[in-house]
């Protein structure tokens, strides 16, 4: 269409593209002493029907392309759907090979790092376990003194029963604690379902088959 001509208001024609590619309001290219716009020029009738048959050609074309297009595939539309369907099943098979190693790097890397926090942790426990053990002996003896109760009176010797109960107390709290502290640790996971299609990828169709069978085509 560069090369289509169109008339102007004033009676003169020149190439479409020419009046395209002006502003909406420009100096005549022909007569070079008026101005005319763009609209005026496309509501001329004899422009309309110039344009839309030109139009109507470069359609008629393009619809002869997609015809000659088309009766290549009609030939042998099995072939061409097979060869569609060999490189979605070859994307597929290289997605589950690419899947399967990044899951299983994943999981060996996340692996190694459970046995490297595991250790860090044994270590923790074994120092605060010995830093424990060392209060609780140093408390040991303090624990059965009970010298304070011979010859003290009996407001003494209730109150030493009752400072010394809670001491006794914490004390059991304190070697409970340090035993338990020392052991606790466990493996747990959830039984969540991996979404595999959203990880995987899915088969993408014409928006005409998406969702339906053999039976409603």
């Amino acid at each position: 269409m560069d090369d289509l001509k169109i008339a102007l208001p004033c009676g003169f024609t020149t190439k479409l593209i020419k009046v395209e590619m002006q502003a909406d309001k420009f100096q005549c290219p022909v007569c070079k002493n008026h101005e005319v716009t763009r609209q005026e020029c496309m509501k001329i009738t004899r422009n309309k029907l110039v344009i839309g048959q030109a139009s109507l050609e470069i359609k008629l074309e393009k619809l002869s392309d997609c015809e000659q297009n088309l009766q290549v595939f009609k030939k042998d539309p099995e072939y061409f759907v097979d060869e569609s369907v060999a490189q979605i099943k070859n994307k597929i098979d290289l997605r589950r090979e690419e899947i399967k190693l990044l899951i299983n790097q994943k999981i060996d890397a996340y692996y190694e790092d459970l046995l490297e926090l595991i250790e860090e942790k044994k270590k923790l426990k074994l120092n605060e376990f010995k830093k424990n053990t060392e209060k609780i002996d140093s408390s040991k003896n303090d624990m059965y003194d009970l010298k304070e109760l011979i010859d003290a009176d009996i407001k003494s010797k209730l109150e030493f029963i009752d400072n010394h109960s809670r001491k006794i107390e914490n004390q059991i709290d304190l070697i409970n604690t340090t035993i338990t502290d020392l052991t606790d640790m466990d493996f747990v996971h959830n039984s969540q379902e991996i979404d595999v299609e959203n990880l995987f990828g899915k088969v993408k169709f014409a928006s005409n088959l998406e969702g339906k069978n053999l039976m409603q085509i």
